[in-house]
């Protein structure tokens, strides 16, 4: 009996507590659904291994549709749905139960491969958004016609240099543990010598970046980019923006660094701002130049033109 309670605190001590309480979230979903068929186990004790195939079938649809979700999203993506029914299904293991996906030969369940391979065909072109050229960006850095307008190219810029999430760097709806960030989390340095003077931000040689949080337990990195001789250079754009917060008298060391002032306002870029400028710069470029549309391009394309163009500099990325 001591091996066996060794062998479970070896197990969960293998297991972060992000991911135990992410699966947590998983199963009280399972369970709210499983309420709404009239069944009250989570682990179907009684129910047989074809009857266990049927409910996860029908769970998986349930995602899909959101029907259990916190947004208000009427469809969530292939991944959120696998990752959820996997969850669910590792619920299962752990108790030393039959994989509810599985049939009788052992091998996953028709109707479940079906059903995931549906929602994987249907966002396909989502999950899949296209890369830009660098020139794309550099088009994107030249818009400074209005204070928002200026914000959105520079952050797209800095984005692009630091592969960054839309969570860090914009407004979204979605709760996130990757926190957005504020002027405090901005060090920029000339001749080695930390720079105190706002003014002077946008002709440092270098600037550091401290992200909070990020996914996968990562707190408190800091990341340093140097500065950049090409038309556009993410130390010069991040030193405008903060230089512009600073001299704000609304502004301080927590702003958000999506924040612009219209008639002494504060408002928020947001993701949605983004994608439109992704969007736009496509659509003006032309699919004869690209090779695709502005419906195959959104936020993300930022992180894949990051790494198509480290791929392309022979660069580890």
């Amino acid at each position: 009996m001591a091996a066996v309670t060794t062998s479970i605190n070896d197990f969960q001590s293998g297991v972060t507590p992000s991911t135990l309480e992410q699966q947590s979230q998983y199963v009280l979903r399972w369970s709210e659904f499983l309420r709404s068929v009239g069944f009250e186990d989570p682990l179907l004790n009684s129910t047989f291994q074809q009857g266990r195939v049927s409910l996860i079938a029908a769970f998986a649809s349930s995602i899909g549709r959101n029907l259990f979700g916190t947004t208000t999203q009427k469809k969530l993506l292939h991944g959120t749905v696998h990752t959820t029914v996997g969850a669910v299904c590792s619920f299962f293991r752990e108790h030393s139960l039959t994989d509810p996906s599985k049939d009788q030969s052992g091998n996953r369940a028709i109707t479940i491969t079906c059903i995931l391979k549906g929602y994987k065909d249907k966002d396909l072109e989502n999950s899949h958004q296209k890369a830009l050229p660098l020139l794309a960006f550099e088009q994107i850095a030249e818009d400074t016609l209005s204070p928002k307008r200026s914000l959105v190219s520079r952050l797209i810029v800095d984005a692009f240099f630091f592969t960054m999430r839309s969570c860090e760097y914009t407004k979204t709806t979605r709760q996130s543990k990757t926190k957005r960030l504020r002027a405090r989390k901005f060090r920029f340095y000339k001749n080695n010598q930390h720079i105190q003077n706002h003014h002077d931000f946008p002709n440092a040689d270098f600037v550091s970046i401290t992200f909070q949080a990020q996914k996968k337990e990562m707190k408190n990195v800091t990341v340093t980019h140097e500065k950049s001789t090409n038309r556009f250079c993410p130390v010069k754009t991040w030193g405008r923006i903060i230089n512009d917060l600073s001299k704000h008298e609304k502004a301080n060391e927590s702003t958000f660094v999506n924040t612009y002032f219209v008639r002494n306002k504060a408002y928020y870029i947001h993701y949605a701002d983004i994608t439109a400028k992704l969007k736009e710069t496509v659509t003006a470029s032309g699919p004869s130049l690209l090779g695709f549309t502005d419906k195959r391009v959104g936020i993300h394309s930022i992180r894949t033109s990051t790494a198509m163009a480290m791929v392309l500099a022979r660069k580890d990325p």
